[in-house]
């Protein structure tokens, strides 16, 4: 891709994309490690969630995680890599957010909870994905 062609709004779009990976990837992290300080600020029952989930949803929050920072450098690096990596993590992200809020046998209690931010987030991260092949389609990535 030439110079010309580099267009500012993919390192708007990235940047958004690493802001929103900022706050999942520190929780993600923290809760991996069992950081004993941070886990004293989540409540005991999100606690329970996250450390009784079965392996496929832990698997799905990493990829959801680490495929959104990897699409949002790819952005940047004006690759085309970028809609496919934050494809999958957009389904990733799903399948994490559908266990929790439809499947685990708790999903009602999290669903009283507030449904709201779990669609945001779906919405977020498909609409990078979605950002991002319209730009590889478009022939801004390469």
């Amino acid at each position: 891709m030439s110079p010309k062609r580099r267009v500012w709004h993919l390192w708007l779009v990235g940047g958004l994309a690493l802001i929103v990976w900022t706050q999942g990837a520190w929780d993600w992290l923290m809760m991996t490690r069992r950081d004993a300080g941070y886990l004293a600020t989540v409540p005991a029952d999100w606690q329970a969630l996250v450390f009784g989930q079965p392996l496929w949803v832990s698997i799905a929050w990493a990829v959801a995680i680490w495929g959104l920072f990897f699409g949002a450098v790819s952005l940047w690096l004006g690759r085309v890599w970028a809609a496919w990596l934050l494809t999958v993590a957009a389904a990733a992200i799903m399948l994490d957010q559908a266990y929790v809020y439809v499947l685990h046998p708790d999903a009602a209690v999290w669903r009283a909870q507030g449904i709201g931010m779990p669609i945001i987030l779906c919405l977020v991260f498909a609409g990078f994905a979605a950002y991002a092949w319209v730009m590889a389609k478009r022939g801004l990535l390469r």
